[in-house]
């Protein structure tokens, strides 16, 4: 009969036991629960509204004709932004404590900035070209000591192929930091030519020489001007300038329809080049 009352006895305690147990701790096991449901509702509030945000601009810059790679960009940076912020104050509902959560990402941060500066230079000037377009695909440019027409602009850099087909990849932080000469932005451009002929050549009669030979080319926009002009004088020499304009089109061919041109004639009036 002993061991049956113990056994009895055991019995109810493992019964009561939860049930005191729960009455013990009721109150913070609501509490924690009521937190629970609400972390969870941040959570589920908070990605809705960093999805909706992300459409939103994705949206917004792409009706502004933005590049497809930089609206994205940006849109994931505050989605996740936005993702962060939640998790930390979900977290927060529960009893954790962020502050240390929040460094430990800062510092993360800073040290990926750190690796990546040179790639984050890049990606900023790229994101500076796009928005700006100083210029635009097949300009034919001069940037960050290379000359060639614009085959291609990416993020982080931009691909220039030269007139003796040669591609070059230019770093986008290096043509933001330097001059940038754009031939394409303008539909003409002004051709400058030097002459030198023997110093005892007649000034009128070269000008004239000169002035007909561009005249006589039908690439030449007479419409703004040419003007052949005596700049410099040597022992040996005299140098002419011949200042004309073509459009971009028949800027390179007239250079050397010109100069062609300009020698047969001298040659045909006994006017020795020096």
């Amino acid at each position: 009969m002993a061991d049956e009352r113990n056994i009895n006895e055991s019995v109810r305690q493992l019964v009561e036991q939860p049930g005191q147990w729960f009455t013990k701790y009721q109150s913070m096991i609501i509490d924690y629960t009521i937190h629970f449901v609400i972390a969870v509702i941040i959570l589920i509030i908070g990605i809705m509204i960093a999805n909706f945000i992300n459409r939103t601009l994705n949206g917004v810059m792409k009706r502004r004709k933005l590049d497809p790679m930089v609206s994205q960009f940006f849109a994931s940076i505050i989605k996740y932004a936005i993702l962060a912020f939640v998790v930390v104050a979900a977290l927060s509902q529960l009893g954790i404590q962020t502050t240390s959560f929040v460094a430990i990402i800062g510092a993360a941060g800073l040290a990926v900035g750190l690796a990546l500066q040179n790639s984050l230079s890049n990606f900023a000037s790229g994101v500076l070209l796009i928005l700006f377009r100083p210029f635009q695909v097949n300009d034919y440019v001069e940037l960050g000591g290379a000359e060639g027409k614009v085959r291609d602009l990416q993020i982080f850099s931009t691909t220039l192929l030269t007139s003796d087909g040669k591609i070059i990849i230019i770093p986008n932080s290096k043509i933001v930091s330097n001059n940038l000469v754009n031939y394409s932005t303008e539909p003409n451009r002004r051709l400058q030519l030097s002459i030198n002929v023997a110093v005892a050549s007649d000034i009128d009669t070269v000008k004239n020489i000169l002035t007909d030979v561009v005249n006589s080319n039908n690439k030449v926009i007479k419409e703004l001007g040419i003007n052949v002009r005596l700049n410099n004088v040597t022992s040996s020499a005299m140098e002419f300038v011949i200042f004309t304009w073509a459009t971009n089109a028949n800027f390179g061919s007239l250079k050397y329809d010109l100069l062609e041109s300009i020698k047969q004639e001298l040659d045909k009036n006994n006017i020795k080049t020096a």
